[in-house]
């Protein structure tokens, strides 16, 4: 997996982070997400109660104006 290839483990505290903010959450490593993807559920809370939409931007996506929920770019460190 290309997770445990960059170090990181099942149930490990990691932060996501980007331009927009950053958010402390538990990995879990799963074969049904492709490479280079973090999926997380919509409209869901991080560790410290902050929601997940902090990291996106504020600007609508072109294609049906809506939230940049699949198309957030954002860096992952151990915590």
């Amino acid at each position: 997996e290309q997770a445990k290839s960059l170090g990181f483990e099942e149930n490990q505290e990691v932060i996501m982070e980007n331009d927009q903010g950053r958010a402390r959450v538990m990995l879990t490593l799963s074969g049904d997400v492709p490479p280079d993807v973090l999926w997380t559920p919509r409209q869901s809370l991080d560790l410290d109660d902050s929601p997940m939409n902090t990291l996106m931007s504020p600007i609508p996506q072109p294609i049906g104006n809506g939230a940049r929920y699949n198309s957030t770019r954002v860096r992952l460190k151990p915590n």
